[in-house]
């Protein structure tokens, strides 16, 4: 992987990472909650399926699987990195957004 620099600062991106909640939900299941005709979701999106986060399971849980997973993959430990970097288009809170909190 090569290396960059910015501002006299090397860095680099090592590994990445995914997660998914154990509860996988059909479109065909969903659309009947909804109460529209069964294959109405896969339809119009193409999406067969869903995971669903646990309840009390929030965004941050999610990313911390993540980041495990793209440590491992990395072959690094969490104490090899300076940053991590998250993006997530699913919020805890729909209120505002935040920033996440930052730690040297």
């Amino acid at each position: 992987m090569t290396e960059q620099s910015f501002d006299g600062r090397r860095w680099a991106i090592r590994g990445t990472g995914a997660y998914l909640p154990g509860r996988r939900v059909g479109s065909e299941d969903l659309s009947r909650a909804m109460g529209l005709d069964p294959g109405w979701i896969e339809a119009r999106t193409g999406i067969r399926h869903r995971h669903v986060a646990a309840a009390g399971q929030a965004a941050s849980d999610l990313a911390a699987g993540a980041a495990r997973d793209a440590l491992e993959r990395a072959g690094l430990r969490p104490a090899d990195l300076g940053l991590i970097v998250l993006g997530t288009s699913t919020p805890t809170s729909s209120a505002r957004p935040r920033r996440a909190g930052c730690r040297r």
